[in-house]
C-alpha cells in the first residue's frame, strides 16, 4: 500500500516535471522567434539610407506569425509590432 503511494506520487512529480518542461520549451521558442522578427526589422532599417527612411519606405506597424511556414494571419501566436523612426539627438 505505502508503496503504490510512493508510486503515484513519483508518476505524479515526473507528469509535472514534464508538464512544466514542455511549457518552458514552448516560452523559449516564442521568445526566440520575437527576437528573430525584431532583428529582421533592425537589419531592414540598417540596409537603408536616410531618405529611405524619412520617406515612409518602412510600414510603422507590422503583424508576424509565430510560424513561418504559414501566411495566415488568423492563427496561432501572432507578433504584433510598431516601427518609429526619428532623428537622434546628438546635444547640439
Amino acid at each position: 500500500m505505502v508503496a503504490m503511494l510512493i508510486i503515484g506520487l513519483i508518476v505524479l512529480a515526473v507528469y509535472s516535471a514534464i508538464t512544466s518542461g514542455m511549457g518552458t520549451v514552448r516560452m523559449a521558442r516564442e521568445n526566440l522567434r520575437a527576437t528573430q522578427i525584431l532583428l529582421d526589422k533592425m537589419e531592414t532599417i540598417r540596409l537603408y539610407d536616410w531618405d529611405q527612411l524619412n520617406n515612409n519606405f518602412i510600414a510603422p506597424s507590422f503583424i508576424a506569425n509565430y510560424d513561418v511556414t504559414n501566411a495566415s494571419t488568423t492563427a496561432g501566436v501572432l507578433y504584433y509590432g510598431t516601427v518609429s523612426i526619428a532623428p537622434a539627438d546628438t546635444g547640439t
